[in-house]
């Protein structure tokens, strides 16, 4: 089982994962959880700051090689992230269970809000002036009071020509709709996450629901995860009452 993940990247870079060979792999988990049952793969993206766990068969790799290989898809460049050598006999032979969990059913008809969170901004990928509802981050400003054990939906749009995603501290969600569309949302996107990617100009609504951390001055941040787009200012802070 390999556990993937890309702490931060370069402005708008987004990840693509596979074997050199173009082998078959299982997604089990995503940042919080184990998906309900394993999705097979040949290839991942991920955005800095989302996770993934896989399993691989190397049963037929004996004595070999194996080559974790990861394309930045905007600049295109190329490099291995892992050499798996294979001893000449496996020292686990193991089955992959065709269900891993069980995810509670979200009654949608519980959304109590939706907020609308608007990734927006100006300049180019060296020198970005980026905002989340035009605003930029303020250390000293709450953006954000929530109510502890009410399900909200939260509606994120990327005004951008740019890749983002969306981080929230404290807290796990789920994804709900991608463009507008439930049936957009992939198989491997169908567990809790924290982090979350928006391609140029996508919306993504995700359902949250905080069951701790009350606290009227105990602040939590949500922010883009590109850590340029960060540092210029996508980033937001909440407290939950």
């Amino acid at each position: 089982m390999l556990r993937l993940r890309i702490l931060n990247g370069s402005n708008g870079s987004l990840y693509n994962f596979s074997f050199s060979d173009g082998r078959v792999f299982s997604q089990i988990a995503t940042d919080n959880s184990f998906l309900e049952s394993p999705v097979e793969l040949t290839s991942l993206k991920l955005s800095p700051s989302e996770r993934a766990e896989i399993v691989v068969d190397l049963a037929n790799d004996a004595n070999g090689e194996v080559l974790l290989k990861v394309v930045e898809l905007i600049d295109n460049r190329s490099f291995i992230a892992l050499n798996i050598s294979v001893d000449s006999q496996a020292a686990l032979v193991s089955t992959l269970p065709s269900s891993l969990t069980t995810h509670e059913v979200i009654d949608i008809n519980q959304v109590v809000r939706t907020r609308n969170f608007t990734l927006e901004g100006s300049g180019n990928r060296g020198n970005p002036i980026l905002t989340i509802n035009n605003k930029a981050m303020l250390m000293s400003r709450i953006d954000v009071t929530l109510n502890v054990n009410e399900l909200e939906i939260w509606h994120i749009k990327n005004t951008m020509n740019l890749n983002h995603n969306f981080h929230i501290h404290a807290t796990h969600f789920r994804p709900y709709k991608r463009n507008g569309s439930t049936a957009k949302i992939l198989d491997n996107e169908q567990g809790y996450k924290d982090c979350i990617h928006l391609g140029p100009n996508e919306t993504v609504d995700i359902l949250v629901k905080m069951l701790d951390y009350t606290d009227a001055s105990g602040k939590y941040m949500y922010h883009c995860h590109y850590l340029e787009h960060e540092d210029a200012g996508m980033m937001g802070q909440f407290v939950v009452v």
